[in-house]
C-alpha cells in the first residue's frame, strides 16, 4: 500500500496553477489591496460586502499585505497554498466517508486540476471562495468525525468551522442540509439531528443579519433578483469547458445535463460499491449551486470575449460546487476501475492511471489557456501602474485626474490610482471632455487637473499642462464671450490636444468625450 497518496493532489494543484504565480493584479485586488493599506477600523470588516459578510477574507489579505506588501506573487502563492490545502480536504474527507483511499484519490486529483474553478485559483479576490471551501470541507469532516466518535469536540470544532465558513461567504448556508445527510450515512437515529440545531440557528442569524443590513451592501439584497438561469449555466460550466459551452444551446445541454448528473449521483443500481460517496458529492454539489438563484447573470466568457467579462462568468463561484462533482466523477471512476478490474484484472490499473494522466493533461492546458486571459488582464494593469508611478509625488491630494484609454470602472481605477500616485484625497472624472465646457463650475481650480493616457506602446504620458491650458482658454471665452479670439484661441488648443491624444492612442478622437 502506498501511503504518500495524499501528496498527489497537493502536488497536481500546485503544478496544474502554478501558471499563474506571476501574473499582476487585476480588477477587484486594487479593492482588497487599498482595504488592506488602509485598515484603521476592525469594524468594517464586519460590512456586508456585495451581498455577504467576509471578515476572514479581510483579516487574510490584512496578513497577506503585511507580509508580501503589494508583490502579486506573495498573494498568488497564498492562493496557490490553499487551494493545494483544498485538495488535500477533498482527499480527507472522501477518504474518510468511504473509506477507500483511491476513490479519496481520485476525486481530489480531478477538483485539484478542474478548469471549471480556474478563476477562483487564478484571480485573488477570488480568495473569498477558496477560504469558504477551506473551512466549509473543515466542517464536513469535523462532523464526520463526530458521528463516528460522537466526541463532543469534533462537534464543537465543526460549528467554529461553519462560522468561519459563513465569515469567507454565504454560499454554505444550506449546509446543514448536506450535515443532515452525513447522519443518516452513518445511520444514526433522527434524534441526532438535535445536534443540527446550533448550525441551523446560525444559518437564520446569518441570513437575518443580511436583510437587517442589505442597505449598506455594495450590491443589496434588494437589487438581486430569482435568477434560474443561472443555475443552468453554473451547472454546465462544472463539466463542459466555458469555450465549447458557449456554442452549444442551453436549452437543451442543461436539462440533459441535470438528469445525468442527478442519475450519477442518486442511483443506486448504477455502481452500488459508491453509491453513498456519489449521493455525497451530489449533495454538496446542490447545496453549493442553489445560491445562485438569487445573483446577478453570469456570462459566459472564451478566447475572443472582452476581458471585463471574466467578472460575470460562473468559474470564481463554482469553487465548492466543483468538490461535490470531484467527488460524484472520482467515486464514478473508482467504481469503473473495479468493473474493469473484474473482466481484465491485468489491465485494470494501467488503463485507470492512462485516463486519469489523459484528463488531468487536458485540464492543465484549459487552466493554461483560462490563465491567459488573466494574464492580459494583469499586464495592461502592470503597465499603467508603472506608468503612473513615475509621476508619483506630481499629483497632489484634492487633485482631478482623468484617465484615458485605462480599463476598468472607477470602483477598480480609484484603488489603483492611490497604489500608483500615494495620494488618498483625489476624483477620478468620469470622462474627459475635450473642447468647450458651458458648465464654469467645472473650470474651478484648474492646477488642480490631471490627465493622463496610456498609449498604443503601453507607456503613460502626462497631457495635463496642455489639458489645463484648454481649461484656462475655455474659462475665458465664457467669461468673455464678446471677444472671439478667446473661443478661436480654445478652439485651437483642443486641437493640439485632440492631436496629441490621437498620435498617442496611434488612432483619432471620434468625439470631444473620452475616457477610460
Amino acid at each position: 500500500m502506498f501511503y504518500g497518496f495524499w501528496l498527489l493532489p497537493v502536488l497536481t494543484a500546485l503544478a496544474v496553477y502554478s501558471t499563474a504565480f506571476n501574473n499582476f493584479f487585476s480588477y477587484d485586488d486594487f479593492i482588497w489591496l487599498d482595504r488592506s493599506s488602509s485598515f484603521t477600523n476592525w469594524l468594517e470588516i464586519f460590512r456586508p460586502d456585495v451581498f455577504y459578510f467576509d471578515p476572514l477574507v479581510h483579516l487574510v489579505f490584512r496578513v497577506n499585505y503585511l507580509l508580501g506588501g503589494v508583490d502579486p506573487r506573495w498573494y498568488h502563492g497564498v492562493d496557490l497554498a490553499i487551494h493545494a490545502v483544498n485538495s488535500l480536504l477533498v482527499y480527507r474527507f472522501v477518504n474518510l466517508l468511504g473509506d477507500d483511499e483511491r476513490a479519496a484519490l481520485y476525486a481530489s486529483l480531478l477538483f485539484a486540476s478542474s478548469p471549471a474553478i480556474a478563476d477562483a485559483v487564478i484571480w485573488s479576490s477570488s480568495r473569498v471562495d477558496l477560504l469558504m471551501t477551506l473551512c466549509t470541507l473543515g466542517t464536513l469532516i469535523q462532523f464526520s468525525h463526530y458521528l463516528r466518535s460522537e466526541n463532543r469536540r469534533h462537534l464543537l470544532c465543526a460549528f467554529l468551522l461553519f462560522i468561519l465558513a459563513l465569515g469567507s461567504k454565504g454560499t454554505p448556508l444550506l449546509l446543514p442540509l448536506v450535515l443532515f445527510g452525513l447522519m443518516l450515512h452513518y445511520k444514526k437515529p433522527l434524534r441526532t439531528a438535535v445536534c443540527l440545531l446550533p448550525f441551523v440557528a446560525l444559518a437564520v442569524i446569518y441570513w437575518s443579519l443580511l436583510h437587517l443590513t442589505h442597505h449598506l451592501a455594495a450590491l443589496p439584497l434588494d437589487r438581486l433578483h430569482f435568477n434560474p438561469a443561472n443555475v443552468a449555466v453554473a451547472l454546465c460550466a462544472l463539466f463542459i469547458p466555458e469555450a465549447y459551452l458557449s456554442h452549444l444551446n442551453l436549452q437543451l445541454t442543461a436539462p440533459l445535463l441535470f438528469v445525468t448528473v442527478t442519475a450519477a449521483g442518486l442511483s443506486k443500481s448504477l455502481l452500488p460499491a459508491t453509491a453513498m460517496l456519489r449521493r455525497t458529492g451530489y449533495f454538496i454539489l446542490v447545496a453549493a449551486i442553489l445560491p445562485f438563484l438569487i445573483i446577478t447573470d453570469f456570462k459566459l466568457v472564451s478566447s475572443s470575449s472582452p476581458h471585463y467579462q471574466l467578472l460575470s462568468s460562473p468559474s470564481h463561484r463554482l469553487y465548492l460546487a466543483a468538490a461535490g462533482a470531484a467527488i460524484i466523477l472520482g467515486a464514478m471512476l473508482r467504481s469503473c476501475e473495479d468493473l474493469c478490474r473484474f473482466h481484465w484484472p491485468r489491465f485494470a490499473g494501467a488503463a485507470t492511471a492512462l485516463l486519469l494522466v489523459g484528463v488531468l493533461t487536458g485540464n492543465a492546458l484549459l487552466v493554461r489557456e483560462r490563465n491567459k486571459l488573466w494574464a492580459a488582464v494583469g499586464a495592461g494593469n502592470r503597465c499603467s501602474i508603472e506608468g503612473l508611478c513615475t509621476y508619483r509625488g506630481l499629483v497632489g491630494e484634492g487633485s482631478r485626474v482623468g484617465l484615458i484609454n485605462f480599463t476598468g470602472s472607477r470602483g477598480f481605477v480609484t484603488p489603483m490610482l492611490k497604489l500608483s500616485l500615494g495620494i488618498n484625497d483625489f476624483v477620478v472624472m468620469p470622462s474627459v471632455t475635450i473642447g468647450m465646457v458651458d458648465n464654469p463650475e467645472l473650470l474651478d481650480g484648474v492646477e488642480k487637473y490631471f490627465v493622463f493616457v496610456l498609449g498604443s506602446d503601453g507607456h503613460v504620458y502626462d497631457v495635463s499642462k496642455l489639458y489645463r491650458r484648454q481649461l484656462t482658454t475655455n474659462l475665458l471665452a465664457l467669461q468673455h464671450p464678446e471677444n472671439r479670439e478667446y473661443l478661436a484661441r480654445c478652439m485651437e488648443v483642443k486641437k493640439q490636444l485632440v492631436t496629441e491624444i490621437g498620435n498617442l492612442l496611434r488612432k483619432p478622437l471620434l468625439n470631444d468625450i473620452y475616457g477610460t
